[in-house]
């Protein structure tokens, strides 16, 4: 790029001076300054559209790199400049790019595994601690509720252990949300079923859950992934949607799982689309595998999510449970 603006600066000199003894010979005096002048003129402008010409793949290449966003650096440069060094630092750009958006998705998916595991352990202490004495708590209010020696003591333990399952019944949804186990020991399909069962249908609120095609072992950061993202979709309906049916499909097709959650509810306002509902990260969580998430409403009302997730030999997992 150095030596081409220096030679075609190069080469308007030469005009510049030839032009200059050419001129010299043949006007008079008077009319030399102002020829000159106006020559001077035209080899500036001359110049100065040489450089834009020059500069131009430049301007593009900083215009894009300008706008890639370091959170999803999935901007490309242009390959198609007529300049071969141009178009090396294209290249070399968009390798780094392309660098870039893998560390940046293994770093996350490392996050999410180290996340995870804090949150299995934790969910581990809470079963062997509180979870347990609460249970001990219930079986020791019993006994002593059939002991009882007046009406008035029975109905006060048979209390205190309603508040005591309350509490118990509450610890089993935050492990449940936290990390539930039945992922861990029976996968996906078992663990998605398993939500459905304790989300939805203590409510009333009929759920169903549909799989077509050979289900895949998976990596469990994706599983975790789409574990997270499903139940997102079915707390938003449950809380927001005021629906009476929730539906799940998952579909293994060649290379692609499919997952659809959609209800019967009022549908997502534009307020709750832009103000979140988890959206944002069920979004971050579906761009980690390359994935397309779509939420918008359903055939019939109320709202649809549609996942999309390739599945490379990097997501699948070696062997069933």
């Amino acid at each position: 790029m150095v030596w081409k603006v220096f030679l075609a600066n190069l080469a308007l000199i030469v005009v510049l001076i030839g032009g200059l003894i050419y001129l010299d010979d043949r006007l008079s005096t008077s009319t030399t300054g102002l020829t000159l002048l106006v020559l001077a003129a035209v080899v500036v402008m001359l110049d100065y559209a040489l450089l834009r010409m020059a500069a131009a793949p430049l301007v593009i290449l900083s215009a894009v790199v300008s706008d890639i966003n370091p959170k999803s650096p999935t901007a490309r440069l242009p390959l198609n400049a007529a300049d071969p060094d141009v178009r090396a630092t294209a290249q070399l750009l968009n390798r780094l790019l392309l660098s870039l958006a893998a560390e940046r998705r293994q770093s996350a998916r490392r996050l999410i595994a180290a996340q995870e595991q804090e949150r299995r352990t934790l969910s581990q202490r809470i079963h062997d601690s509180a979870v347990q004495s609460l249970a001990l708590q219930q079986i020791v209010l019993d006994r002593a509720g059939q002991k009882a020696s007046t009406p008035e003591t029975a109905q006060t333990l048979a209390e205190v252990r309603r508040l005591g399952q309350d509490s118990l019944n509450d610890l089993r949804l935050v492990i449940q949300d936290m990390r539930p186990p039945v992922l861990d020991q029976l996968g996906l399909v078992a663990a998605i079923s398993s939500l459905l069962e304790d989300r939805a249908r203590p409510l009333g609120i009929k759920s169903r859950l549909r799989v077509s095609g050979q289900p895949l072992a998976l990596a469990p950061e994706l599983e975790t992934s789409l574990y997270r993202t499903v139940n997102e979709a079915v707390v938003n309906a449950i809380r927001h949607s005021g629906c009476r049916t929730i539906t799940v499909r998952l579909r293994f097709g060649r290379g692609w799982l499919f997952v659809f959650c959609s209800d019967d509810g009022h549908g997502l306002s534009d307020a709750a689309s832009a103000n979140g509902y988890g959206i944002p990260g069920m979004m971050e969580r579906t761009a980690l595998f390359d994935g397309h998430l779509e939420i918008g409403p359903g055939i019939s009302g109320g709202t649809r999510v549609r996942l999309a997730v390739p599945l490379s030999e990097q997501v699948l997992g070696g062997g069933g449970r």
